[in-house]
């Protein structure tokens, strides 16, 4: 041994020493050499489907089980929104026809349970597409591990929302399009044609992901089957076409509350969604460990659209997390199986961020039943419906639109869909402590019913604004349960409130 490649050696020692006093790793040496990671990990992915059905089991069980016990209902604003479209099924929104039956069928706690299953049949299917286009065990065990942790997947989860029923009929288009039957992969049309129904950004996620699995399928040379595909292709691009143009199918859906760009992105910033901060860095380690395999250049494209999508409409965070997964998934086997000069460094470094991203969850977890609605609304929102039937219009927050129109069956004056105009006239309302301001905004818009909801109470200002105003003898409190209230403007007053 020269004296350079000594004194490198001796350097790299000293160093390793220097790692191991900072961290001091020297009090958990022997208990970080007894974690067999690569013993654990195999027997994980040998017993997948278990260990994520069970890990789904726990993540969506907890919030459902809270909400259960304090009385809440299905939570979200989005949940609501698709409540009441089903409630008026037509030729446009025929795809609304299977949950319209389920709420004529059966009682309407149990919705909650909807979609609790299509997690469990998202996971299953997804576990059987894998192998059936054969990934490696390991990547869709880990894969499959951060996105059932991940926020936007709990809360996707544990609502009746727009992506619970897209990744379904996707993955079992995908698994009948990839089918070994030439007839069941005809088959797999309906539920892709379905799947086209509910926004046109969607509609072209799923024409990317059609080519990306026929990239990867075994039979792609065979010119029988890449006839098929082109024409399924067609097929799908013609249809969602077709629900754009006759169907009314929008854009895009929502939005259902005020979104923040990064807040919404990273869930550890407080966010309603979102993905783990130590998720992200994974991310980033992969991207740049794949950089130059040609393997992953496709799965780039999913970043491509899904990126601009998500900055157009935060409601695409579900389609932006499981295009970067992939690459969370790759930086974590690269972490996890380069060589260290110090091993009980790398053992340190995997268990914090494993750790981190358990914690990202449960601290998720402790905050999403946090969303309405609340018993209390549930009442106040019924007694409105039942015992000011000839009222039209309620005033209140954006976020209790879906709300007014499922509960109490009345329009709401304001939502994240109004214009701008009607957006600032909501806000002048609220910002409004002037009863010569108030009045004529509330004359002009024919506002007579106000509605408050407990978290109104909680974030609108006591000593101004609208609370302000209603001290007026104009305004009338007419019906309360809890802090949901329920107020009447310049109207004659029904003789008994509570």
């Amino acid at each position: 041994m020269n004296s350079e490649e000594k004194e490198s050696k001796e350097k790299s020692g000293t160093l390793t020493e220097n790692i191991k006093s900072h961290l001091h790793l020297d009090k958990y040496e022997e208990l970080l050499d007894k974690i067999q990671y690569d013993d654990a990990f195999n027997y994980l992915v040998e017993y997948r489907y278990l260990y994520l059905l069970l890990l789904a089991v726990v993540v969506l069980g907890v919030p459902l089980l809270s909400t259960y016990w304090q009385g809440q209902p299905l939570l979200g604003a989005e949940s609501y929104y698709h409540l009441s479209q089903a409630q008026e099924i037509n030729w446009k929104n025929y795809y609304y026809y299977p949950l319209n039956l389920a709420q004529e069928i059966i009682p309407s706690w149990t919705l909650s349970f909807i979609p609790f299953i299509l997690a469990f049949f998202s996971v299953t299917m997804g576990l059987k597409l894998a192998k059936r286009l054969e990934f490696s065990d390991h990547f869709i065990f880990l894969y499959l591990s951060l996105l059932i942790i991940s926020p936007i997947f709990i809360l996707t989860y544990i609502t009746l929302s727009t992506y619970s029923y897209f990744i379904s009929l996707m993955l079992v288009g995908l698994w009948l399009l990839t089918s070994p039957a030439k007839s069941l992969r005809y088959l797999s049309l309906l539920p892709l044609i379905l799947a086209t129904s509910l926004d046109l950004f969607s509609s072209l996620f799923l024409l990317l992901t059609l080519l990306v699995c026929y990239y990867y399928s075994p039979e792609k040379d065979k010119e029988e089957h890449r006839s098929m595909m082109k024409l399924i292709l067609i097929i799908i691009a013609v249809t969602a076409l077709s629900h754009y143009l006759f169907f009314d199918t929008p854009l895009s859906l929502g939005p259902f509350h005020n979104y923040n760009l990064l807040s919404d992105l990273v869930s550890d910033l407080g966010g309603l969604s979102g993905i783990s901060l130590f998720t992200l860095l994974l991310t980033i380690g992969g991207l740049i460990y794949t950089w130059k395999e040609k393997s992953y250049y496709l799965l780039y494209l999913f970043i491509l659209l899904a990126i601009p999508l998500y900055l157009y409409h935060p409601q695409y965070l579900f389609l932006l997390t499981i295009s970067l997964l992939p690459f969370s998934s790759s930086g974590f086997i690269r972490m996890f199986e380069r060589r260290w000069n110090l091993e009980s460094i790398k053992k340190f470094t995997t268990l914090l961020v494993i750790l981190g991203l358990l914690f990202s969850t449960l601290t998720y977890l402790n905050r999403v039943t946090d969303q309405g609605p609340t018993p209390n609304d549930i009442e106040a929102l019924t007694w409105l419906k039942e015992n000011l039937p000839e009222e039209k219009l309620v005033f209140s927050v954006p976020e209790n639109s879906e709300y007014i129109r499922y509960f109490a069956q009345k329009e709401p004056t304001s939502s994240f869909r109004n214009s701008h105009e009607q957006a600032e006239t909501v806000q002048s309302i609220l910002n409004s402590s002037y009863t010569s301001t108030t009045f004529p905004l509330l004359d002009k818009n024919n506002i007579s019913i106000i509605y408050f909801s407990p978290q109104m109470k909680q974030t609108l200002p006591l000593d101004q604004g609208l609370i302000l105003v209603l001290k007026n003898e104009k305004f009338k409190m007419v019906h309360s349960s809890g802090d949901a209230e329920v107020w009447m403007y310049k109207q004659s007053w029904p003789e008994e409130s509570n």
